[in-house]
């Protein structure tokens, strides 16, 4: 099996928006859409009491805004919790896609503080599924702030949850623990996997 470091798919990345041509938007959009896919087929019986999707500032995140689009166009409850200020902080290929959700009608929050994140959840704590679109390939520092407490949320809460390409906190190049990590029932990778989800302890946390 082949496995890539965070450097190596970043390089896949650009070489398939530069040289082949395929824009950031369009890769965006194909991950999102197969993660909602991989949701529905998983766990089907289980969506119609709701799903939360807790996104970060980045790519990540805007995986995570396509597969809400997705959930909602299902018919399928669903609320996205943006980790930021205010959608001005959301740049890039992220900002179309949350740009897209809006325009859908789906049900976002912008949340900056462990207050504002527990009073919009409020009402959702007994939702059947978590997607866990915080943090990508991209981290390389340990997770600090409100991330951490999200994170601790999202390990607390009974329902299962899904990560998007690799669990929050999660060193992609070597399976460190960037100071705390999403532990995942399930992991929907792209392209090929990451040696942090094959390297132990991250191997641990992939579900």
């Amino acid at each position: 099996m082949k496995v890539l470091t965070a450097a190596q798919m970043q390089e896949a990345d650009r070489s398939t928006i530069e040289d082949l041509a395929i824009p950031g938007v369009v890769l965006m959009e194909n991950a999102g859409r197969l993660v909602a896919e991989a949701i529905v087929d998983r766990y089907r019986e289980r969506l119609a009491a709701g799903v939360l999707i807790v996104a970060g500032r980045g790519n990540n995140g805007g995986d995570g805004y396509v597969i809400a689009r997705h959930l909602h166009h299902a018919g399928w409850p669903v609320r996205t919790l943006v980790l930021a200020a205010d959608r001005g902080r959301i740049t890039g290929d992220a900002a179309v896609n949350l740009e897209v959700l809006e325009r859908c009608g789906g049900d976002l929050a912008f949340v900056d503080s462990m207050e504002l994140f527990v009073s919009a959840v409020a009402g959702w704590d007994g939702c059947a599924l978590l997607v866990d679109a915080i943090f990508g390939t991209g981290l390389t520092k340990p997770v600090t702030g409100l991330q951490t407490e999200v994170i601790a949320w999202l390990n607390q809460n009974a329902a299962p949850v899904v990560a998007v390409d690799l669990p929050s906190g999660i060193d992609a190049s070597s399976g460190r623990v960037l100071g705390c990590c999403v532990k995942a029932d399930l992991t929907v990778t792209f392209a090929l996997p990451k040696i942090g989800l094959v390297s132990y302890p991250g191997a641990g946390y992939v579900g």
